[in-house]
């Protein structure tokens, strides 16, 4: 018992006496891994265009079947549907994704995409058309 406290306060003593330089290793390597990862999601999103089907991971590991709206420097914009709501077009919504938050961001194919991220692209044309629709008829009342 005695060697036992010996050992505990030889170890707090020098603990003490050297300090601890290095307990947040684990976390400044974890800063390093992600500002990596932030980097290499930068370079994928670069190389991606409006309208593109995506699958996005975010670090709660959570993946959403998208389709990219717009591209920020620091965030991007996808329509993605509402689980809530079930398969109607109108259950699609826009969200704004930080950089920050996403693991992994992936392209895929139409043809091998789900049913939902179908309804997705569906909806984008139409938000499109709708859009330009209403540009043109407000250009032409001006």
């Amino acid at each position: 018992m005695r060697r036992i406290l010996a050992v505990a306060v030889i170890g707090m003593l020098t603990t003490l006496l050297l300090g601890v330089d290095d307990i947040s290793g684990a976390e400044q390597d974890s800063a390093t891994q992600r500002a990596a990862r932030r980097a290499q999601v930068a370079s994928r999103i670069a190389k991606l265009r409006p309208g593109a089907t995506v699958i996005i991971e975010r670090y709660d590991l959570t993946k959403i079947n998208a389709v990219i709206q717009d591209i920020g420097a620091d965030s991007v914009t996808v329509l993605v549907q509402d689980p809530r709501r079930g398969g109607v077009v109108s259950a699609v919504t826009t969200q704004t994704i930080a950089l920050d938050d996403i693991r992994s961001i992936n392209e895929v194919s139409v043809a091998k995409m789900s049913r939902t991220s179908k309804t997705l692209i569906v909806a984008a044309v139409v938000a499109g058309v709708i859009t330009l629709v209403g540009v043109c008829a407000s250009s032409i009342s001006a």
